[in-house]
C-alpha cells in the first residue's frame, strides 16, 4: 500500500515529478524553506521509499545529492486506474460481436482505448471553436483527468508536457493505453502529434509537439 502524503512532503513530490530531479538547495529555494527542513522531509520520504537519490559529482566541496521519485513515489500521486477500468468495461460491453470477430486481443484493446479517448474529447469539444478555445478545452480535459499538464503555444506550434500519468503502471505495460494522450491531443489540434519523450522510454514525463491547424 502506498503511504498517504500531504503538506510539505506532497509539495516535494510534486516538484520532483515536474523537475525530474532536484537537490536539497533547489527544493529549498522553490519552497521558501530552510535546507535543513527540506532534508528532514526527504529523510521521511526516503524511509517510506517514495524518493531516492544519486550523487552529483562536484570538483570541490562536499558531495551533493539529487533526489527523484521512485516507482512507489510515482504511484503516490494522483492515479485513475478505477476510472480507466470503468471506461474500458463500458466500451467493451457496447461492442458488437462483429467488432470482435477476426481481431486480435491487442487490436481490440487499441479500439477500446481509442473509443475511450474520443469519448473524453467529445465532452470538451465545441463545433466552431477557435484555436484558443480548443487549446483551453484540451488543457481543461488534461487537468480534469489528472495529467498535470503544461501546455505552451507559440503561434501555431503547441507543446504539451504531461507531468503525471494517471494510468502509469498500465501504460508502461500496454502501449495502447500509453497512446491515449496522443489521441486526445491530436483531436484538439486537428493533426498529427509527435512524441518527444515518454515515461515508457525512461523519461520522467511525457512530452508532445504538434502544429495547430484550423
Amino acid at each position: 500500500m502506498v503511504a498517504s502524503v500531504d503538506g510539505t512532503r506532497l509539495k516535494i513530490l510534486n516538484l520532483l515529478q515536474h523537475q525530474g530531479q532536484a537537490t536539497v538547495d533547489s527544493l529549498a529555494r522553490s519552497m521558501g524553506l530552510a535546507p535543513a527542513t527540506v532534508r528532514r522531509h526527504l529523510d521521511i520520504l526516503q524511509r517510506d521509499q517514495l524518493v531516492t537519490f544519486v550523487e552529483v559529482h562536484k570538483r570541490t566541496g562536499r558531495p551533493e545529492y539529487s533526489y527523484y521519485l521512485t516507482p512507489v513515489g510515482q504511484e503516490s500521486l494522483p492515479k485513475g486506474y478505477d476510472r480507466l477500468l470503468a471506461l474500458l468495461l463500458e466500451e467493451l460491453t457496447s461492442l458488437e460481436a462483429s467488432d470482435l470477430r477476426a481481431k486480435s486481443g491487442r487490436e481490440v484493446m487499441r479500439q477500446l482505448v481509442d473509443n475511450v479517448a474520443h469519448r473524453m474529447v467529445s465532452q470538451y469539444q465545441r463545433p466552431g471553436a477557435s484555436p484558443e478555445e480548443r487549446i483551453a478545452a484540451l488543457t481543461e480535459l488534461l487537468v480534469q483527468q489528472e495529467f498535470a499538464p503544461e501546455v505552451e503555444r507559440v503561434e501555431n506550434v503547441v507543446r504539451v508536457k504531461l507531468h503525471n500519468c494517471p494510468f502509469r503502471t498500465v501504460a508502461l505495460a500496454e502501449g495502447e493505453v500509453c497512446g491515449m494522450d496522443r489521441t486526445i491531443i491530436s483531436a484538439f489540434v486537428n493533426g498529427p502529434v509527435e512524441k518527444e519523450r515518454c515515461i515508457s522510454n525512461g523519461a520522467h514525463s511525457c512530452s508532445y509537439v504538434a502544429r495547430l491547424t484550423p
